[in-house]
């Protein structure tokens, strides 16, 4: 995939992707809620779009780590299944693959996978620097 490509047809749901990416990435309760319903939004108009898949398992994940949830179980069960399905959509995306690994393996789900994923991330773009971080 090209750098300056859009990962999906529907502009709306890349708009929602990335109105959502200030969110996520304030690490606060708040941010993550509004980047989640932004996502929720994003995939509802496209499910197979990747990024805004594992960009909703990093909203579980955020929900997890910081204990912002009573129902821990559920919420990495439920950030584990889009990081599979970002997976499915996406596998040639280094920056999806990367990010589900690493959602993947904050979970504790099978690590060995993970470290596949990671290096097909590796394989596809060997300057992925987020990808050497994380490996």
């Amino acid at each position: 995939m090209s750098p300056l490509s859009i990962p999906t047809s529907d502009l709306t749901a890349y708009d929602l992707y990335l109105r959502a990416l200030s969110h996520l990435y304030s690490w606060d309760r708040e941010g993550t809620v509004a980047a989640f319903e932004l996502l929720e939004r994003a995939i509802k108009r496209d499910p197979h779009y990747g990024s805004a898949l594992v960009a909703a398992a990093e909203c579980y994940q955020n929900f997890h780590v910081n204990g912002w949830t009573n129902h821990a179980e559920l919420k990495r069960g439920q950030g584990v299944d889009l990081a599979r399905q970002a997976l499915r959509v996406a596998s040639d995306d280094p920056g999806v693959l990367g990010r589900a690994a690493y959602v993947l393996g904050y979970f504790g789900e099978d690590i060995d996978t993970s470290i596949e994923v990671i290096d097909r991330a590796l394989t596809l773009n060997p300057n992925f620097a987020r990808g050497w971080v994380i490996i």
